[in-house]
Formats: structure tokens, C-alpha cells, sequence
């Protein structure tokens, strides 16, 4: 099996689309880099530039008001909200409602502008989003709140974000990079005939479909994950010359190659179903249209008939798996429901586990049982 195995790897890398695939990547890792260093500034902002920011947008903010509330003044304003016009009136003059509207403490928590490329930004479990560096004072950082959220009197445990960064983010549109590696592989070998040869040389098809699959799974796993490494290689230099460190301990090369390896393990889990599509519609299109196609469609089908079966829904335990994140389910009826805690990355790799043997077996069966013609 494991010479078998070898030869399938090899098969498979003596095809273009692996190395175009590398290429391609590599290119655009190359490309987002460059574009990353330039479009940064190593200079940290100062107590004067927050200040002076401020200064803009209380003037922004005190010019908007005023030209809304002389548009009213002078019947301008046309059709709006009764209530809105109510609260214009209570104004004497356009002066007065910008005071009121542009007080500059209102806008010591904007966001300040930070020109440095923060590294912190690659990997960063718990944020939502991120305005500054972390050695910058004052940067603004907000993370969803955790804990207990109470639903019709009943507290559930809150959901906890998916984990956020520019390496999480592209882990998840490389998965469609993974489809097409294991779609096309067998798919190819059905165009262009060649399965044929295979059997007459190796006529037990459980052998044969195994090492293809494990073959597929190798290769999206090695291109996934050179991938993300190629992506933090590009992204280093704008952080050691055009931004900042801050931040980044082990703690954070701990969690990043985290993500890197679950990725990994992900795309290979991607490649292994869109290549058992493939084996069932013997084409490549078949495969990557039925994963791409069940990943855009899932979620709302989830949300909108089936919220029962949201905890064992592929794309959430694909992406809560991949970024360290969680699953959540429904709780609540009608549209005002909410998502609370269900399961973590444990809970979803059993169910990914279970996507894969399912699929495999069904590739099986019908590889078995078709005649190859």
C-alpha cells in the first residue's frame, strides 16, 4: 500500500496543476508583501497626531451639522422622519446643534490611524478587529464580550468569535484551492482515460481508491500549508521595518502554527471529499461544484429550515476547526434567534472525521461496483 501510495504522490506531482497552483500562490504571497511594505509607514503615531485627528473630525462632524440643519432651516431638507424633524426643531440655531452633536470627547475613542503594519494583525484569537499596535497607546481593540447571555430566561453560554488575522482569513479562501486539487485528480485521470491502465495493473479498487485519496489529502495538506508559511515569510519584513512586533511572543507562534497545521489538516479533509465527488460523477467540475455549491448554500439552508442541525453543519465545524474557533447552535424562534455555544475544535473534528469517512465510503462503494469504460 505504501508503495502504491508513492506512486499515486508521484502521479500526482508530475501533473501541472500542483506546481501551477505553487507558483501561483508563491507570486501572490510575493505580490500582497510588497504591497503590505509599501503601503505602510514605520512612524508611530504621537499624542500630537491624535489630537489632531480628533481636531478633523470635529470638523467634519461640526460642517455635516450644520449644512443638515440650514437644509432644514431653509425647507431643503425634504421628506425625512417626523421624529428627526422634531429633533432638529429643538435646536434655535445650526451652532447650537453642532455643539450639542461635535463635542471632541465623543471622539477620544475613534479610531486612531496607525501607518505601521502590526504583526500581531496575523493572528490574533479573540479580536474582532484591531485599530493600532499594540505598543501605541490608546489603540483601540474590541473583543465580543464572553460569558452568560440569557434567551427567553434561560442563560446559554455565549459563542466565542472565530479567531482573526490575515492568516486565518486566507486559510479559509485557500479551502477552494483544496476542492480543486482532489476534484481534479481523479477527474483527470477519468477524462483522459487513464484509470483504466491503473486497474489493469492493480485490479484491487479499495487499494487503488485509498492511495488516490491519500495522495490528494498529502498534496492539499503540503500546498495549504506552504501556503500560510510563504504568507507570514511575505509578511515579516513589513513588520520589522515598516511596523511593529509588539505583541508577538511564543504564545502567538504557538497559536499562528496552529492555525497553519488545522489548515492543513482542513484542506486535506476538503481534497478527500471533493476528490469522492468526483469519483461518484467522474468529473472534475462535479466535485468542485458540489463543494462550492454546498458551502455557499449550507448556512442559510442551517438557519432558515434545518437550526436543529447547525452543530453537525459541515462549513461551521470547517471554519470553527481551521481558526480555533467554536460552533454555535439555535436557540430562540422565528428570527429572533440567537447562537450560543454548542461545541469547540474537539467536537468539530469529530464531526469533519465523520463528513470523510462518509464520503470515502460512498466513493468506495460506487468505485467498486462501476464499470470503468
Amino acid at each position: 500500500m505504501i508503495r502504491l501510495l508513492r506512486l499515486e504522490l508521484r502521479r500526482m506531482w508530475h501533473r501541472r496543476l500542483p506546481w501551477v497552483l505553487l507558483l501561483g500562490i508563491t507570486v501572490a504571497m510575493i505580490i500582497g508583501g510588497g504591497v503590505t511594505f509599501v503601503s505602510h509607514d514605520a512612524t508611530a503615531p504621537t499624542p500630537g497626531d491624535v489630537s489632531a485627528e480628533i481636531e478633523a473630525q470635529v470638523a467634519d462632524c461640526r460642517r455635516f451639522t450644520t449644512e443638515e440643519w440650514n437644509a432644514w432651516d431653509q425647507g431643503e431638507l425634504g421628506d425625512t422622519d417626523p421624529e428627526y424633524e422634531r429633533y432638529l426643531g429643538s435646536f434655535d440655531s445650526a451652532d447650537a446643534m453642532a455643539d450639542d452633536q461635535c463635542n471632541p470627547r465623543y471622539f477620544d475613542d475613534e479610531f486612531l490611524n496607525d501607518p505601521r503594519f502590526c504583526l500581531i494583525s496575523l493572528y490574533e484569537p479573540g479580536v474582532e478587529f484591531r485599530e493600532g499596535c499594540p505598543d501605541l497607546e490608546g489603540a483601540n481593540v474590541y473583543e465580543r464580550p464572553s460569558g452568560a447571555i440569557m434567551v427567553d430566561g434561560t442563560e446559554y453560554r455565549a459563542l466565542r468569535s472565530n479567531t482573526s488575522g490575515t492568516v486565518s482569513n486566507v486559510s479559509l479562501f485557500l479551502f477552494v484551492v483544496a476542492s480543486v486539487i482532489g476534484a481534479s485528480f481523479i477527474g483527470a485521470e477519468y477524462k483522459a482515460g487513464t484509470i483504466e491502465t491503473t486497474l489493469l495493473w492493480e485490479p484491487r479498487r479499495g487499494r487503488v481508491l485509498g492511495a488516490k485519496v491519500g495522495a490528494a489529502a498529502i498534496t492539499a495538506l503540503i500546498i495549504h500549508m506552504a501556503a500560510l508559511v510563504l504568507l507570514v515569510a511575505a509578511m515579516v519584513p513589513s513588520a520589522v521595518w515598516q511596523g511593529s512586533t509588539a505583541g508577538v511572543d511564543s504564545a502567538f507562534w504557538f497559536g499562528l502554527g496552529g492555525v497553519v497545521l488545522r489548515g492543513g489538516v482542513v484542506a486535506a479533509a476538503l481534497a478527500v471529499m471533493a476528490f469522492s465527488v468526483s469519483v461518484v460523477t467522474r468529473n472534475t467540475v462535479g466535485g468542485v461544484v458540489v463543494m462550492l455549491g454546498y458551502g455557499a448554500v449550507s448556512p442559510t439552508i442551517s438557519f432558515l429550515l434545518l437550526r436543529s442541525f447547525r452543530p453537525f453543519e459541515l462549513t461551521e465545524n470547517l471554519t470553527a476547526f481551521a481558526v480555533g474557533g467554536e460552533v454555535g447552535r439555535f436557540v430562540g424562534s422565528g428570527f429572533d434567534v440567537t447562537s450560543v455555544y454548542s461545541h469547540g475544535v474537539t467536537g468539530a473534528a469529530v464531526r469533519i472525521a465523520a463528513y470523510v469517512v462518509i464520503a470515502v465510503a460512498i466513493a468506495l462503494v460506487v468505485f467498486r461496483r462501476r464499470d470503468i469504460d
